[in-house]
């Protein structure tokens, strides 16, 4: 009993040092969360501005140019993608460490489908036979599994570069304790003494291609799950990458052929209002729905886009279509989503950010798409094409 007592102030002492290291330690994650947010939106900013006016030169002086200085400029895009990848997955990597997942029900063979639909413009128009079996139903987040898939699908398709045929089979086993899917390829294949490096961070499978994130980031996605990942290769003979699911093992029909990219420009001209606070990502972006012959104003704020929105609306020339930052100071993108839907709810509201789409569980909110910065042109006509003129 003297023990008992004794002890106890001990711990109690310890619980209130449990708690404060608890607290102290959950801001630190929100302060990290906050500042990856800040640095990988200002990031996109910067590249938003070279991609916007080096696709505007694409297509506006194309002709112009010898083939080495189209090329410079294809150079120019190509590259500002990668650093548009690399950020949005440092990004999803480090907060994949700070938030918790959503569990629910998860038919793969749909997650599987959209992860085609995302790859598909990597084969351009090589040959590429899929071959996929049925998939089961898992527990877990089905955006995250969907980027399982897309890294992996994605090292399939730059593995199968070289060949005149890509064969891409996906395959699902069960495993005593959930299932195994299978991704394999008849790629190059890679060293297997460089099997440690795969899954490490900025180490990757080729990182002249800029994927130097995509297995890392699949394998945080895939333990955060309850699972684990491999590899296995022979050089020249493919290259076979599997991992493991907890859950629920009934299966779901197989997924048909992707369905192929909506191609060609817009149909119809449109008024557009683009809001955000840096005057050179107007500029780029401007330029970029204009190539498409919409109407496009600026505001260089979210107050001031708003209150343009309004004035417009007012005299009878309200837009079709606003396309906001999401992060500005004094009036945010869903502030500005918020009042031009309470406006004209017809009007399509589009959020750019550079925080990552849906980063940290973000939905668009009162807007009704988002789209990460800097967002291809074939993007912004994707999410403008349900809208209809006024």
């Amino acid at each position: 009993m003297d023990d008992g007592h004794r002890l106890r102030p001990e711990n109690e002492r310890l619980a209130r040092d449990l708690a404060e290291s608890g607290r102290q330690l959950d801001e630190v994650r929100a302060e990290f969360d906050r500042f990856a947010g800040r640095l990988a939106h200002d990031l996109q900013a910067v590249l938003q501005v070279t991609e916007g006016f080096a696709t505007a030169l694409l297509r506006t002086a194309a002709q112009k140019l010898d083939a080495g200085e189209r090329h410079y400029l294809e150079r120019i895009v190509a590259t500002n993608a990668r650093g548009n990848r690399l950020v949005h997955e440092v990004l999803a990597f480090t907060r994949l460490g700070v938030h918790a997942i959503e569990r629910r029900p998860v038919a793969l063979a749909d997650v599987l489908r959209r992860a085609q639909r995302s790859v598909q413009e990597q084969a351009g128009d090589r040959q590429v036979e899929w071959v996929v079996g049925e998939l089961p139903l898992v527990t877990g987040d089905a955006s995250l599994l969907r980027q399982v898939f897309v890294h992996l699908l994605s090292n399939a398709m730059h593995s199968t570069r070289e060949r005149t045929k890509a064969v891409i089979r996906i395959e699902s086993l069960a495993v005593a304790d959930g299932c195994e899917i299978r991704v394999a390829d008849n790629g190059i294949g890679f060293d297997p003494q460089a099997t440690d490096r795969l899954f490490q961070p900025f180490e990757g499978l080729h990182g002249a291609s800029g994927d130097t994130m995509g297995l890392a980031y699949a394998r945080r996605i895939v333990e955060r799950h309850g699972g684990s990942i491999r590899a296995e290769s022979t050089p020249g003979a493919g290259a076979l990458f599997a991992f493991t699911l907890p859950g629920p093992t009934g299966a779901a029909p197989a997924p048909a052929a992707p369905a192929a990219a909506p191609a060609g420009g817009p149909a119809r001209t449109l008024r557009v209002l683009l809001v955000d606070d840096d005057p050179m990502v107007l500029l780029s972006l401007a330029n970029m729905v204009e190539l498409d012959g919409h109407h496009v104003d600026s505001a260089a704020g979210g107050q001031i886009g708003v209150e343009a929105f309004q004035r417009a609306l007012a005299q009878g020339q309200g837009y079709d279509a606003v396309i906001t930052d999401l992060a500005m100071p004094h009036m945010d993108g869903r502030e500005v989503a918020r009042l031009v839907k309470q406006a004209s709810p017809a009007t399509r509201v589009i959020l750019l950010t550079g925080w990552g789409a849906g980063a940290g569980g973000e939905g668009p909110g009162p807007a009704d798409a988002i789209l990460a910065k800097p967002p291809r042109l074939a993007q912004l006509r994707a999410a403008l094409s349900p809208v209809r003129p006024a």
